[in-house]
């Protein structure tokens, strides 16, 4: 699902650009695009699948326009809506209504606002969903998708900052702090045990909000600790759980996958790209995930062939477990940290880790979904769950230099969630590395006597070339 906005000036018409602009978003999955409008000057729309509608588009009374994720407040007009009369003092007013309502939001969101002559982008603190803007002399432009941005003739979308409301009027650019993400002094009087058992709870907590109101579920599925914990509670939880996992070209990848689903007795998906359809998956990959990034496309390659398997089989909701290594020390670098800097040091890098996720993974992640059409959501950024990870203790996470295994909180709260003591226990293991899509890539790249970005770099570049040529005699 994208969502996007523009405010336009010198007499140019919003909803002519938006539409032009939603043409160069079109994937397989779409069956409609709404557009709203205030006036000639403000536009507001999403394109997307009618069946996985999480995203809400609306117009309020006095012309108040809304698309995005929003909180139950502004659904539901009432006398904020009504007292927002065009005046600087009541647009003031109505935003500060705004931006109360999303600092009270724990999940992910993004969204876009038109009022009076203001168009107005709000983004999450972790920036679990994707938000970019592009600013020039005749409009201004939000979109969770850069692909919108791209057809408007931006190469180069700014990324919108994670909890913070942007203001676009005229050539007035304001931004105001919605939410900050600060570590809270750690929790020394809470024992390992009733951390552990709180952290489920925790978990389970999140998965249901992450999937409400549907009843059933898509889990991208390693057969590693991360998403074998994600995918017990959802099954806990009495949900219609389906796992889903992909490699390429070695059958063998898909095994400890293939293993742990049978032990946790859930359905599994599993997906091997053969040799002679890589090359193809890929182009599909850079495109979705709109980057030329070796790592980052080696990581979106099996997800995006997930997300589009589980639309296949009617999904609506596919969660992940980004964020849990960042949370409970399962980076190998971190013991070393420890060891060499103190616990101090290591609860402020394992904090800038989790921050740094909005500005490459969680952004890559989050246009894979919205290419596939389909919400994908990451059960450990949940921002209560955040602030009780970030407050435990350090010993709870990682026990020194020679800790092979890290995570440990995270593994007891595992077997409080019947997760398998072999799956409890099995090291971390990258998905670029499981499914080897990065060797896939980088065995590509060799072919053509190039290196790997420099091959991804064109890739990128014919398919936005050939998607253009497509679209130019298309409408939305």
């Amino acid at each position: 699902m994208s969502i996007a906005g523009i405010l336009a000036e010198d007499n140019r018409d919003a909803a002519e650009l938006l539409l032009n602009a939603f043409a160069a978003t079109r994937s397989l999955y779409d069956d409609f695009v709404n557009i709203r409008t205030r006036g000639r000057s403000i536009a507001l729309g999403l394109r997307g699948r009618s069946v996985s509608l999480d995203e809400l588009l609306c117009e309020a009374r006095d012309g108040i326009v809304m698309a995005g994720t929003l909180p139950s407040t502004l659904r539901s007009p009432d006398d904020n809506f009504s007292a927002c009369n065009g005046t600087a003092e009541a647009t003031q007013t109505y935003l500060n209504t705004v931006k109360g309502a999303f600092a009270t939001l724990e999940t992910g969101y993004a969204a876009i606002l038109g009022i009076t002559s203001h168009l107005i982008g709000i983004r999450d603190p972790l920036g679990q969903r994707p938000l970019f803007y592009t600013r020039t002399s005749s409009y201004a432009a939000l979109s969770s998708s850069r692909k919108v941005l791209w057809a408007l003739g931006n190469d180069e979308p700014q990324v919108h900052p994670s909890g913070v409301l942007t203001q676009f009027s005229g050539q007035t650019v304001r931004s105001h702090k919605i939410r900050d993400i600060k570590p809270p002094p750690p929790l020394t009087a809470i024992s390992f045990e009733e951390a552990s058992r709180n952290l489920a709870e925790l978990v389970c907590n999140s998965v249901r909000s992450a999937v409400e109101p549907a009843r059933r579920v898509g889990v991208l599925f390693s057969g590693g600790l991360d998403s074998s914990v994600i995918a017990s509670a959802a099954k806990r939880l009495g949900l219609e759980t389906h796992l889903y996992s992909v490699a390429f070209s070695d059958v063998e990848r898909l095994f400890p996958a293939e293993t742990a689903a049978h032990m946790l007795e859930l359905d599994l998906d599993a997906r091997l790209v053969g040799e002679e359809d890589i090359e193809e998956v890929l182009r599909h990959t850079v495109w979705a995930a709109e980057s030329a990034d070796t790592l980052q496309v080696s990581v979106a390659f099996p997800l995006d062939v997930a997300t589009q398997a589980a639309v296949e089989k009617g999904e609506t909701v596919l969660l992940s477990g980004s964020g849990a290594d960042e949370l409970f020390g399962g980076y190998s670098r971190y013991p070393q940290i420890l060891d060499r800097s103190g616990e101090e040091a290591l609860t402020g890098a394992m904090l800038k880790d989790v921050l740094k996720l909005s500005e490459a993974d969680l952004l890559r992640d989050g246009a894979v979904g919205e290419s596939n059409r389909i919400r994908l959501q990451a059960p450990f950024l949940n921002l209560g769950l955040v602030e009780f990870a970030l407050n435990l203790p350090v010993e709870f996470k990682v026990m020194g230099a020679r800790d092979a295994l890290r995570k440990h909180i995270l593994r007891e709260a595992a077997r409080k969630l019947d997760v398998p003591a072999e799956v409890v226990c099995s090291p971390k293991k990258a998905a670029q590395y499981s499914s080897g899509s990065l060797k896939a890539v980088r065995r590509l790249a060799q072919r053509r006597g190039l290196r790997a970005e420099e091959y991804l770099g064109r890739m990128l570049l014919d398919v936005r070339r050939d998607i253009a040529e497509k679209m130019r005699p298309m409408s939305a």
